[in-house]
């Protein structure tokens, strides 16, 4: 009992940052314990903003929780709930492959050059965004990581240094610090950080 009544006697600003330390989920069973904990959770815009974050299986990004954030969070729910889409149009260069995106990102191989799209979105406040980089070889397969700051692009060696007849196709995935490749010979993992390999296994 000495403990509620410790946590009712703190000011209202503290017990809010004690709440926002919680997942949302957390967070809403406080409201059932007293008048004064449901108070303070309704009518805190950052507990609210933590608590619609957990409900919808969001990740918060860089920035303080304000009224802006929650409303914007709020009106992206809202589209999804509806499939209200805001439509966007994207002319993109004819290519041997479109890499699938990656958080929002398109990486498209173009011979020597590989574009990457920044695709917009009105409700999280992100820009179309388009930058090229450019390379002294064909680029056969791209893989990104943008959470890493990471491309990875492959290249074939030119026929006259390697077996005419092998036509196999490389894949690439990328881990957190692992970078797995694999063709029909075996699979190799690397740690693309240190450029260490890590494992390799040849299939039987």
């Amino acid at each position: 009992m000495s403990a509620n009544l410790d946590l009712l006697a703190l000011p209202l600003e503290l017990l809010i940052r004690i709440f926002a330390l919680l997942e949302g989920h957390q967070i809403v069973r406080c409201i059932a314990v007293c008048s004064y904990f449901k108070l303070a959770i309704e009518n805190s815009i950052t507990l609210q903003y933590v608590i619609k974050l957990d409900m919808f299986g969001y990740i918060d990004g860089p920035g303080r929780a304000d009224s802006a954030r929650l409303n914007q969070l709020e009106r992206h729910i809202d589209t999804w709930n509806k499939l209200d889409w805001v439509e966007s149009r994207i002319d993109l260069p004819i290519s041997r492959a479109l890499l699938e995106p990656r958080e929002g990102i398109y990486a498209i191989s173009n011979y020597t050059e590989v574009i990457c799209i920044q695709l917009p979105s009105l409700h999280r406040g992100v820009p179309l965004r388009m930058w090229t980089l450019g390379f002294e070889f064909p680029v056969d397969l791209v893989e990104i990581d943008p959470s890493n700051n990471l491309l990875v692009a492959l290249f074939t060696i030119p026929r006259s240094a390697i077996n005419p007849s092998d036509t196999s196709i490389c894949k690439v995935r990328v881990m957190g610090l692992l970078l797995g490749l694999a063709d029909v010979e075996g699979l190799e993992i690397w740690n693309w950080a240190t450029c260490r390999k890590m494992t390799g296994l040849a299939w039987e």
